[in-house]
């Protein structure tokens, strides 16, 4: 192996009788140069919107979110791991969330909303306070005693679709869970309470922005829960805690039962398409980098031509066809990856300066902003395999002919 490649790296660099041959490896190089650029380039911006999109999230979503593999709820208080996973140390704060779908009406206007209980603690993990646009949230402790059940209003709910005034009054239906349903009495079917706007949000996000907030056990009464039931536990981390060592600890001490998710995996429709354009984006340069690498197969080919003296020599010293065939398939190798190594470099210079001094920017007007940029290692590589076997696949079929050129 390292013989061919010292004859792959003589090959490369010494001038040939045809001056074609080191014009096209060249063109070649620089062409495999060019998409590598591009792929690092492009792949890293695609990275940094979807960094962007999850920074968006630090201040609606929870570091991590434990849920119930299987069914609707788990139990805060019956499981021994949930308390061992909650005094965990790199933990620093948690919440219970009750998520349902239900009804909201004032007058003869109907709503279906998404209603979120939480429980005090669970500001401390997630802090929605930044966000309101009035109102606090001291009314999330003692609010058994109110008569109306105090509400948080999405953005959209309060100033858009259903336009609801502060001292309006407003009712919360839900379908009952449990007990008996009187026939005669279709209105037995649903639980219905008196409810009132305390706070409300700004702007944040679409699925926050049509969302109610309520205080935990006044949705748990609702909704016929025991005192213990939630559909997750919100967390957050301390400072300087590891996110994916957490995760992973978590999830091996809660077992199959649970599910502990961050935040990409909390809101994978948030960055699903942005992964989506990724990877075609990468299939379609890399079909490009196939159509650059061909003209590899032209200088291989001249190569093999040209070389058809050493080639006798060599099969009369002993060699075998394979080894032969090795000399030729290391030098497209280095020219793919003379290619690639220079277009990488290039590409990631273009990503360093954009970070730096941002001079490309997108959107118009008061919209405007640098592109983002993150540059990822697993990018890199993929890169690097990609051209790896591009070369391969490409140098197979003019290393054919060096068993036929003698």
């Amino acid at each position: 192996m390292r013989l061919s490649v010292l004859f792959g790296l003589r090959y490369l660099f010494s001038r040939s009788s045809i001056n074609a041959i080191n014009w096209v490896s060249g063109i070649s190089a620089l062409a495999i140069g060019i998409v590598s650029m591009a792929l690092v380039c492009v792949l890293s911006v695609y990275n940094g919107y979807v960094q962007l999109i999850l920074e968006g999230t630090e201040h609606t979503d929870p570091d991590l979110l434990i849920r119930p593999a299987q069914g609707q709820t788990l139990s805060l208080t019956r499981d021994p791991r949930i308390s061992q996973a909650l005094a965990q140390p790199q933990v620093k704060g948690h919440g219970a969330v009750l998520r349902s779908k239900g009804l909201l009406s004032s007058g003869a206007r109907q709503w279906v909303v998404e209603v979120v209980g939480i429980a005090p603690g669970y500001l401390e993990v997630v802090d929605l306070s930044e966000g309101l646009s009035h109102g606090q949230f001291d009314w999330l402790i003692g609010s058994e005693a109110k008569v109306n059940v105090p509400l948080c209003f999405g953005a959209y709910l309060l100033f858009g679709g259903a336009d609801v005034e502060d001292e309006e009054e407003l009712q919360l239906v839900f379908p009952r869970r449990k007990g008996l349903i009187n026939p005669l009495s279709p209105a037995s079917a649903f639980v219905r309470e008196p409810a009132r706007v305390m706070a409300g949000l700004k702007p944040l996000r679409e699925d926050i922005d049509h969302t109610i907030y309520l205080p935990l056990e006044r949705l748990q009464r609702m909704l016929a829960y025991d005192a213990d039931e939630a559909s997750a536990i919100a967390l957050s981390l301390e400072e300087g805690a590891s996110l994916e060592q957490t995760k992973r600890s978590l999830s091996e001490l809660l077992g199959t039962d649970y599910r502990v998710l961050d935040r990409a995996e909390q809101h994978p429709e948030l960055s699903y398409l942005i992964r989506m354009e990724k990877v075609i984006t990468y299939a379609v340069l890399l079909f490009i980098l196939l159509l650059a690498a061909s003209n590899m197969a032209s200088s291989l080919a001249m190569l093999v031509i040209e070389k058809r003296g050493d080639i006798a020599t060599l099969y009369a010293l002993g060699a075998s066809a394979s080894q032969v065939a090795g000399i030729f398939r290391s030098t497209g190798l280095l020219i793919s990856l003379s290619g690639t190594l220079l277009g990488t470099l290039l590409g990631l210079l273009l990503c360093w300066i954009q970070l730096e001094w941002e001079p490309l920017m997108s959107g118009t007007g008061l919209g405007m902003m640098p592109f983002p940029i993150q540059v990822q290692l697993e990018d890199i590589l993929l890169i690097l395999l990609a051209s790896v076997v591009v070369s391969l696949l490409i140098s197979s079929f003019p290393v054919r002919l060096t068993r036929r050129s003698v």
